[in-house]
Formats: structure tokens, sequence, C-alpha cells
């Protein structure tokens, strides 16, 4: 019981960090071993390929934010209605 008791109230290791940890280990090694799947490896490698052009996406969706951003803040800097904090 002190063991427990210990083990359970310790800052650093808790029992849901580890049901956490555990079930990531397991989901990694599903997705692991279907990649030996013939069907499901095509499909792992579409998805991974996908990945890569969805986040290419979001970086330049990003730069774009950014610029407008800049570009509205340069022009619209000298406007009273745009400096207005309310």
């Amino acid at each position: 019981m002190v063991y427990a008791r210990n083990y359970m109230d310790t800052p650093l290791i808790s029992e849901d960090a580890l049901w956490v940890i555990c079930i990531v280990i397991m989901w990694v090694r599903v997705f692991y071993f279907l990649r030996y799947n013939e069907f499901m490896g095509k499909f792992i490698g579409v998805v991974e390929r996908l990945f890569s052009e969805v986040f290419l996406f979001f970086i330049f969706y990003i730069l774009q934010l950014i610029f407008w951003a800049l570009v509205a803040n340069l022009c619209f800097r000298e406007l009273a209605d745009y400096n207005d904090p309310f």
C-alpha cells in the first residue's frame, strides 16, 4: 500500500501519463505495421506525401498572412481610425 501511494502521489510520474505514453506507442506500432500491408502501405505513402503538401501550403499561407499584415500596417499607419485603440 505504501508503494502504491508513493507511486500515485509522485508528481513526476503519474498513472495518466503512463497510459497516454502506452496508447501513443500502440498507435505508432499499428501504423508502422500497416506499412507492410499491400493496400494500406500504398495508402500510408499517399498520406505521407499529402502531409508534406499540406505543410507547405500552411507555411506559404502563414507567410502570406504576415506579408499582408505588414502591408496593411504600412498603408494604414497614418489613419486615425486605424490607430484608435477602441
